[in-house]
């Protein structure tokens, strides 16, 4: 988190030189664990360092992270709170509950009948393939997206907000607990993709 605040700040420098403290960091802490199962297959490849994929991105990076404001969830409620926050962003006015209400929501809301709220509201969806480039696109034209995680025996709805080539990750809130959390581009698909539903955003 210091690295990347630094590297948000502007002070790349610094943040170069965390990254290779925490890249000396993981290495040796991969190789210990190595060493102590004795198995390398078991462990998979070692971490690619973050240093060099920093320097190499600080003379012309891409990256860029919506001004979301973060919306904590009620219980079973992640999809209407999830589809506030990015109609607070597009600037109109949503209340989770309520939304909940006009989606009939019980326990949760189900996608045909976000789907059917949406058509009701006169809202456009724009489904979306999981991949990081269709993230950049939406990002870049100031759409959030909302993404379904298997979560249990259920999906869970985020909101993906932000992502950034230097680090290869993008930003997304979970609405559980109302605050940002990353998941590196390799790892978009398996997170989302696995639900069975596209990226999703909405043109007011």
């Amino acid at each position: 988190l210091r690295v990347r605040a630094l590297w948000g700040a502007g002070r790349r420098e610094e943040a170069i030189v965390g990254a290779q403290a925490l890249d000396q960091d993981y290495a040796a802490r991969w190789e210990a664990a190595r060493a102590e199962s004795g198995e390398a297959d078991e462990l998979g490849e070692a971490p690619e360092p973050l240093a060099p994929r920093l320097r190499s991105a600080a003379a012309d990076e891409a990256g860029r992270s919506l001004a979301v404001q973060p919306l904590v969830q009620n219980k079973n409620m992640c999809v209407a709170t999830s589809v506030a926050m990015l109609l607070r962003h597009a600037g109109v006015a949503a209340d989770p509950a309520e939304l909940y209400r006009e989606m009939g929501g019980s326990v949760g809301v189900a996608n045909w009948q976000l789907d059917r709220w949406l058509e009701q509201r006169g809202l456009e969806p724009l489904d979306l393939p999981v991949e990081a480039s269709a993230v950049r696109a939406a990002i870049d034209a100031g759409l959030p997206l909302l993404a379904t995680r298997s979560h249990m025996l259920q999906g869970h709805m985020e909101l993906i907000v932000g992502y950034d080539d230097a680090f290869g990750e993008v930003e997304v809130v979970d609405p559980s607990f109302g605050l940002p959390y990353y998941v590196a581009y390799e790892h978009l698909a398996p997170s989302f993709a696995n639900a069975g539903d596209p990226l999703v955003a909405i043109v007011p």
